[in-house]
This record gives C-alpha cells, structure tokens and sequence, in this order.
C-alpha cells in the first residue's frame, strides 16, 4: 500500500511538470524545431493567407509571391514536422501565374484525391477575375482542370 502511494506521488509530480513544461498556446517545438517557418519565394514580397491540412498530416499554405509589379498565386506544403515537402514541385514551392499584374491565392481546399484547388482573384490593368487552379499532388497544375489547370470568371465590372 505504501509502495503504491509512492508510485502514484511520483506519476502525479510527472503530469505537472509535463503539463508546465508546455502550456497551451506555447509553440510546437516539434514542428521546424521552433514551431514557426518561414518560407521565402522571391525576391521581393509574399504573403501567406490560407492553409489546409492534408489526410497525411501535410500543411499546405497558398497566398501571393510578387517580383516588382506582378504578384503570383504561391503555392508551399510542408511535411508533419514543418520541413518543406520537396515532392511537391521539386522544392515545395509552386508558383503560377495568371496575368501581368496582381495574382493571389486566398482560400485552398483538399479534394478526397488529394489533389489542391486554391481559389483568389486576377487583376489585369483596370480588369479582375476570380481565380481557381488546381494542382496534382506532385504540384504540376492538373490539366484536365479548366485550361491548363486554371479557371478564371469575371464578375461584374471591375
């Protein structure tokens, strides 16, 4: 009986200093060994916006990469652990263009099959469009998808 007692003491002192070690809201240290990324697509601004997580466990994150005046769909998925995911598009990284101008990506949703759609806008001059791509679950834009894997549809007048 004093043996148990003993034992539960020290199981119970375990718990706490677990549970103080991190608190909710505490950084995943587990996740890119400081539980943040960052990740850079050129030489100039991106921006993240939204993400998705996989059936895998896998993040993927889209939002815009711009390079002077033109700003691109950017596309990045990140492995369990927080490592870019260097089977999707050779680097984790994709980028598609639309047009000359401003291109972002704002929401992405996961199909059963794996494969991305992320959904924004086009601005070409004074003209917009909604956008959509879809990729294959390498990162190659999916052909069969639209034209070229893309959809664009203008809505009203811009």
């Amino acid at each position: 009986m004093k043996n148990s007692y003993w034992i539960f003491t020290a199981l119970s002192l375990m718990l706490i200093s677990n549970i103080q070690a991190q608190q909710i809201g505490d950084l995943d240290t587990s996740f890119n060994s400081t539980g943040k990324i960052i990740t850079d697509f050129a030489v100039a601004n991106d921006g993240a916006q939204y993400v998705a997580i996989q059936s895998d466990g896998k993040a993927v994150v889209v939002g815009y990469s711009s390079v002077g005046n033109n700003s691109r769909f950017a596309l990045s998925r990140y492995n369990t652990n927080g490592t870019l995911d260097t089977s999707f598009g050779g680097t984790g990284k994709v980028i598609t263009d639309f047009a000359p101008l401003y291109d972002y990506a704002s929401s992405v949703a996961i199909q059963p099959d794996g494969k991305i759609i992320a959904a924004g806008q086009k601005r070409t001059g004074s003209s917009g469009a909604n956008a959509l791509i879809r990729n294959n679950t390498d990162g190659t834009l999916d052909a069969t998808f639209g034209v070229g894997g893309k959809v664009e549809t203008v809505v009203g007048v811009a």
